[in-house]
């Protein structure tokens, strides 16, 4: 089941140039979006089946929606769009990240029609409004014009020469690397056999552009499904799935809530639980950094006196010395590495990337708050997102004064009869209104529109739904751009 929770709808498009921002039309500048996306072809390997692994790659369409142009120099100029692929795996509610390329530099736009009319053929140093650009998978894999992520700001979207990769460290902007010494899957997306060879796993294939000074990053980038098949020599892949805008974990069932620190760019929470059937659940956190360049080197999941049990944390970087300890102290669940000040080398949560959180829990969950600290300042923002049930998680209802939201519920615990949800807005907005269970799967949609600013209230029947278990559920409203409140409902019996 597919679920926008704590996100806008993405490629809300309006016209060429114009989105849909946090409940506003915004006509932005510089404004690239994802036009095509083709599945993943493979460009190298190394090691043999089943312990090697698969460099891929793609062709890509871009189009420029704004109204200026968005300069596209060559890699040893400072102005110009860079893009990753990534691939994830989603198997038995877990969805993961399994491999993330470099930065692909780009240095020639062409001035193609896929997605409006272009008016105005460049002579390739820039992309004019409305026109797009073509990358074949060969040229997108091209190690000539690969390197680090680490050097791009994603938030302001500048690279800079100096002590480059391309220029070998030194501090000029003179080229010296060209590639010819990387081996076959430096810089490339590459994917181990033991990641792809998964019974029943469902993939996912994404691209994401980075374009500086550009004010709307959020349809940057976007995913399909992909099938992929061993074929005795390499692997095989195929699109399942017409091309989807946003990020690939917008796929996954479960509540999710966007974030930024200050003055940079979002991150993305997502959040699944599930019912063990033993007395115990199992809590499944996501992290995905769409664009924040002080990255996340923290993540603390409330969980009071419960017992917690088989932590975990999973990242596509596999070096076990790059991995998060995790541990339970004062009340908390906590993963983390050490700040940039410490070790400016420490396995930081970077843009691009998605890292899991999990562990089991003697408690229910509910709603809670979700700590997590940046990697390149103290600064921590918190979550709502379920959390194990204890003395130390609030199961009241969750107020946002501060997004212009208010919910509640009554009556609440539900002894099987109408929940009515009353709703305070402070401005008019586009919104959804939702029921989801534990494990973040959709039960109902109460309300899918535009309301104006006051007071409106919801019924929910649980009867209406027949076999709903009794449980803790979550009533929770999105408004476009993001914000949203939720509120915990405890449904006693189905009565």
């Amino acid at each position: 089941m597919r679920m926008l929770v704590g996100a806008m709808r993405w490629g809300a498009m309006m016209g060429c140039g114009a989105v849909l921002l946090f409940g506003q039309s915004v006509r932005a500048e510089k404004d690239l979006t994802i036009g095509a996306l083709a599945a993943p072809s493979p460009m190298a390997r190394v090691g043999s089946f089943p312990d090697g692994s698969t460099a891929v790659s793609s062709g890509t369409t871009v189009c420029n929606q704004g109204t200026s142009d968005i300069p596209w120099q060559a890699p040893m100029g400072t102005d110009h769009p860079g893009m990753l692929f990534a691939f994830y795996r989603l198997s038995d509610g877990r969805f993961e990240q399994v491999g993330v390329s470099d930065m692909r530099h780009f240095y020639f736009a062409l001035s193609g029609s896929a997605c409006n009319s272009c008016s105005e053929v460049s002579n390739g140093t820039y992309l004019a409004p409305g026109c797009s650009d073509a990358t074949g998978t060969g040229n997108n894999a091209d190690q000539f014009f690969m390197g680090p992520r680490s050097e791009w700001n994603p938030y302001s979207g500048e690279w800079d020469c100096v002590g480059s990769h391309f220029a070998d460290g030194e501090l000029d902007c003179e080229r010296r690397h060209d590639g010819s010494t990387d081996e076959p899957l430096d810089h490339r997306l590459a994917i181990r056999d033991v990641d792809l060879d998964v019974a029943e796993a469902r993939f996912f294939f994404e691209t994401y552009y980075v374009v500086r000074e550009e004010m709307v990053r959020i349809d940057n980038v976007g995913f399909r499904e992909v099938a992929a098949t061993w074929t005795g020599s390499q692997w095989a892949f195929s699109a399942l799935a017409p091309l989807e805008g946003g990020p690939a974990l917008a796929s996954a069932d479960g509540l999710s809530e966007w974030k930024t620190f200050s003055a940079d760019g979002e991150i993305l929470l997502h959040a699944q639980t599930a019912d063990n059937g033993d007395g115990t659940w199992h809590y499944e956190y996501a992290l995905y950094n769409l664009a924040a360049h002080s990255g996340v080197r923290r993540v603390a999941v409330p969980v009071g006196d419960v017992v917690v049990s088989d932590m975990g944390f999973h990242s596509a970087d596999t070096d076990p010395l790059r991995q998060w300890p995790g541990s339970v102290s004062g009340g908390e669940a906590v993963w983390e590495t050490d700040a940039e000040v410490v070790d400016p080398n420490a396995p930081a949560l970077l843009f691009g990337e998605l890292f899991n959180y999990r562990f089991d829990a003697d408690s229910p969950p509910s709603l809670g708050s979700v700590a997590v600290q940046a990697w390149r300042s103290n600064e921590t923002v918190s979550f709502s997102v379920p959390v194990p049930n204890s003395e130390t998680t609030s199961v009241a209802d969750f107020p946002s004064p501060e997004t212009g939201l208010t919910l509640s519920a009554a009556p609440n615990p539900a002894t099987g009869s109408d929940v009515f949800l009353t709703l305070g807005l402070a401005a008019p907005n586009d919104l959804t209104v939702a029921v989801f269970n534990a494990s973040g799967k959709r039960v109902s949609v109460l309300y899918e529109g535009r309301l104006a600013a006051g007071v409106h209230r919801f019924r929910w029947d649980p009867r209406a739904h027949g076999t709903i278990p009794a449980g803790v559920y979550f009533a929770r409203v999105v408004q476009m751009g993001g914000d949203g409140v939720a509120v915990p409902v405890t449904v006693l019996n189905k009565r």
